[in-house]
């Protein structure tokens, strides 16, 4: 009697491998859904980002408008040509693989008065002219007014494909070239 009372009492509480076996494999089965939704929003988020300085951008041309006629590109006049290489954009796109970067405030940028707030995952550039400088190939009917075409370009995902951005002073619409759900 005395060794059956004993063995009851040196029972030990806690789980056994198979029940901290079962609990591991399915938390590793709700983290392999959970994570590609997290990296989905994430990318989301920087596309957010992204359109919501260009809708700072177009803000900020035609305050600039009102004041001096005419809008402001973002580069000197070797990036005045469309489309933009990378090395116009601020920073360079080119360098932009999936992490973030500081954004340079340059006169030019400082002059149209658009700075973003912290690190940046895109490159940013204006492009912007006279009614007798229009880009050859663009669908617009700009021969009475001055224009502007801001974008923003990155590689967010790291696959080396860029995304594009796009907001021009006739549409008030950010269009994007990727399918990706940056929108």
């Amino acid at each position: 009697m005395r060794n059956r009372q004993r063995n009851s009492n040196n029972r030990q509480s806690g789980f056994t491998l198979t029940e901290l076996m079962i609990v591991v494999t399915i938390a590793g089965i709700l983290a392999s859904l959970a994570i590609p939704q997290l990296q989905k929003y994430r990318l989301r988020a920087r596309g957010w980002q992204a359109e919501e300085f260009l809708q700072s951008i177009s803000l900020r041309q035609e305050f600039y408008r009102s004041e001096f006629g005419r809008y402001r590109s973002s580069n000197d006049s070797a990036c005045d040509a469309f489309p933009l290489a990378h090395s116009c954009f601020n920073p360079s796109a080119a360098g932009l693989k999936g992490e973030s970067a500081p954004f340079a405030q340059t006169t030019a940028w400082r002059e149209i008065g658009a700075l973003p707030a912290g690190q940046v995952y895109f490159g940013f550039a204006v492009v912007a002219g006279t009614p007798a400088d229009i880009p050859v190939g663009l669908p617009w009917n700009l021969q009475q007014d001055f224009w502007w075409i801001a974008q923003a370009s990155g590689d967010i995902d790291k696959d080396n494909t860029y995304a594009i951005f796009e907001l021009t002073s006739q549409s008030r619409r950010v269009w994007i070239n990727s399918d990706k759900g940056y929108d």
